[in-house]
């Protein structure tokens, strides 16, 4: 399980840097929060995937921004774009 905090924290000192970051899938219950059923896709494959469309033009540069989601998923996974 990832640790909120230090995820938020690490996605703040990559923007702080000025790089953006995307949230991804995480795992939950053994599956990813996608909630695909493909073979494969779970604790072990699942959980590394953007949860937004369009995330290579989506990432987050605004600390507001990176706060507010993490606030709303805390559990997502990170990405950098």
């Amino acid at each position: 399980m990832t640790n909120a905090h230090s995820t938020t924290m690490s996605a703040l000192a990559y923007v702080s840097r000025g790089w953006a970051v995307v949230q991804l899938h995480d795992v939950v219950g053994g599956a990813c929060s996608c909630g695909s059923a493909i073979p494969g896709h779970d604790g072990t494959q699942g959980g590394k995937h953007p949860i937004m469309r369009g995330w290579q033009n989506a990432g987050m540069h605004d600390v507001a921004e990176v706060n507010d989601a993490w606030a709303r998923r805390p559990g997502a996974n990170l990405g950098i774009v």
